[in-house]
């Protein structure tokens, strides 16, 4: 590998999301940086592959300098040659994770699909990630087959970790960009002792149409059987109905 320190148009830079070790960038994250540009900082350079201007390690800092610079300011760049893909690839997932952002559990996943697609072993994989290819074989199976697309597949935050190996809509697919990264138990948890304690507001209307809105889910989802036996029986029809599909019905 070799390096050169230069100044490159940001315009000219390119992400490449095949490449990318995580699930998506975090605009908060990117305009952070952002405002601390306007407040004249200097960030550190970004890495960039040589042949193809692709960003290694920077997405965030390439954003932010977009965000107040334009697509025709420059940004600060180590240029690196790489000798392949799986190298090119490795370096990105050990620079997103040694600093910045810590990888996320499906940050994780994603390493591990995009790694094995690249055609690397667990073996290296584990290294990538400090972890054992045991561990990687377990959470490998982590994600679900997205409906109508069945090479689509999406890595599974902890919160939804049942519906692994199996089919999700769309509509799922879209809400699970706002699931928690922590089991759903311990939301309710919270809210029910913001009520019981009177923590929660009372004179805000978005949150009382809100927690009407959620009386109403609530009701539909234990209307099913609120028994734990049948739950499951219940999903058990839903995916039997819909074809392997993993629904709760809905109310007419």
């Amino acid at each position: 590998m070799t390096d050169a320190l230069t100044a490159l148009r940001i315009g000219d830079l390119v992400e490449d999301w095949n490449l990318y070790p995580r699930e998506r960038v975090n605009e908060m994250y990117v305009h952070e940086l952002a405002r601390a540009l306007r407040a004249g900082h200097r960030l550190p350079p970004i890495l960039v592959d040589g042949a193809t201007l692709r960003i290694v390690d920077g997405y965030h800092r390439t954003r932010a300098h977009r965000e107040v610079f334009g697509e025709d300011g420059t940004i600060d760049a180590i240029v690196r040659t790489y000798p392949d893909e799986q190298a090119l690839f490795e370096e990105a997932v050990r620079l997103n994770a040694v600093h910045g952002q810590r990888l996320s559990g499906v940050d994780r996943i994603r390493v591990v699909l995009l790694g094995r697609k690249l055609g690397m072993d667990d073996g290296r994989i584990a290294v990538m990630l400090s972890t054992t290819p045991a561990e990687v074989q377990r959470i490998a199976v982590r994600v679900a087959v997205v409906e109508h697309e069945p090479e689509r597949v999406v890595p599974l935050k902890r919160s939804v970790v049942h519906l692994s190996g199996r089919t999700i809509t769309l509509d799922q697919v879209v809400a699970h960009r706002s699931a928690p990264g922590s089991p759903y138990r311990m939301l309710v948890r919270q809210l029910i002792d913001a009520l019981r304690h009177n923590l929660a507001r009372h004179d805000d209307p978005q949150f009382l149409t809100l927690l009407r809105e959620l009386g109403d889910e609530i009701e539909a989802f234990l209307g099913l059987d609120s028994t734990y036996e049948g739950l499951k029986q219940a999903t058990r029809r839903s995916v039997s109905e819909g074809g392997g599909v993993w629904k709760v019905p809905m109310r007419a």
